[in-house]
């Protein structure tokens, strides 16, 4: 009768802690199971579901996780299950964040991206000469709205020619 009802991690402590390469309390403990898919990310099966390993590492310690937040690594550590070193915070936070240690994902790092930043600075520097934007798009294999986009600024941002 004094029995509670089984929690969502009961069992799961222990397996999820022998997964982890535990270091010192300041250091990254590192995730030694399985991948969560192609993710850089731990992964681990609690209740028959494949669940993020840092997310279950919050839980472990602090409890639930509310609402739509995300369980965030400020070691920028994928791999890193120390509950020092996770944090809370919404996907703008995680937004700025990334972009605040230069980790996003844009210019030429994104995936997409068919210039480089060279060529960008190219392109604007060309058109300011006059060069028509048929003719810098046909040159960089690239649409002419992305051409205008460029030399207006709403696109690669970023990158500016050398003053």
């Amino acid at each position: 009768m004094g029995r509670r009802p089984p929690g969502r991690f009961d069992g799961v402590a222990i397996r999820f802690w022998r997964k982890v390469a535990l270091a010192g309390p300041d250091e990254c403990w590192l995730w030694r199971g399985a991948r969560r898919g192609r993710s850089a990310y731990g992964g681990i099966r609690v209740n028959g579901r494949m669940e993020q390993a840092h997310r279950v590492s919050w839980e472990l310690t602090y409890g639930p996780i509310p609402g739509l937040l995300l369980v965030l690594h400020a070691c920028d550590t994928p791999l890193c299950q120390n509950p020092r070193h996770l944090f809370l915070g919404t996907t703008l936070v995680n937004s700025a964040d990334c972009r605040l240690k230069g980790r996003e994902a844009a210019g030429e790092r994104h995936g997409q991206a068919k210039l480089t930043g060279e060529q960008v600075v190219a392109i604007r520097e060309l058109a300011a000469d006059g060069l028509p934007t048929r003719v810098l798009a046909r040159t960089f294999a690239i649409a002419q709205d992305t051409v205008m986009a460029i030399i207006r600024g709403t696109r690669w941002r970023r990158f500016r020619a050398a003053s």
